[in-house]
């Protein structure tokens, strides 16, 4: 049943979403690769924090360039989201340490050689990087329309309309983390 759901999905987004429903389906595919090779990696000893770096950049790159091509907006949503997750690393990295909050316990029973609490601060840095991502090109992508359309618009103005457009699109990704992280770990609770 659960293979039929998932060809019904594909069908509709193929179908919906035409030429960008195919390209936003491949770059799916190549993002589950990445994370499967970086899974791989992290299993094979090369550092955690590493490799979810990586993975963290090629990841926006395939999402945002592949997807909306190289242009301004992707650029800006590049930088914008880079400098984000380099803020939020330090941030949930003194918060896992300081915590010492580090997985779950039957993990580390077993002798992986691996920091439990590294994987920690990659589960929640690539948990928190779709939204990110999808943030930061919403934002730009507004902000770049309100240029074209008024041109004659300050770069303090276009800063003020690109923060106004962001704190009214933070609730919902917040709730989208939210919901997210509870339906993944509603059999925990």
């Amino acid at each position: 049943m659960l293979i039929i759901l998932g060809l019904i999905l594909i069908s509709l987004i193929v179908i919906v979403g035409g030429d960008r429903g195919v390209v936003s389906l491949i770059a799916l595919v190549g993002n589950l690769l990445l994370l499967s090779f970086a899974i791989w990696l992290m299993a094979a000893g090369v550092p955690v924090l590493f490799v979810t770096v990586g993975a963290g950049i090629v990841i926006s790159c395939i999402t945002l360039f592949y997807q909306n091509g190289t242009n301004v907006k992707t650029w800006s949503a590049f930088i914008s989201v880079a400098i984000t997750m380099l803020v939020l690393f330090f941030v949930i990295y003194v918060v896992i340490w300081s915590t010492e909050a580090g997985g779950l316990n039957e993990i580390q029973s077993v002798d992986l050689n691996i920091s439990m609490r590294n994987v920690m601060v990659s589960v929640i840095l690539l948990s928190t990087l779709g939204a990110i991502l999808d943030m930061a090109l919403t934002v730009t992508t507004s902000v770049y329309e309100v240029k074209n359309h008024k041109s004659e618009m300050k770069f303090t103005e276009l800063v003020e309309s690109g923060m106004k457009i962001g704190r009214e699109v933070i609730g919902t990704t917040v709730n989208t983390l939210l919901f997210a992280y509870l339906g993944e770990s509603l059999l925990l609770f």
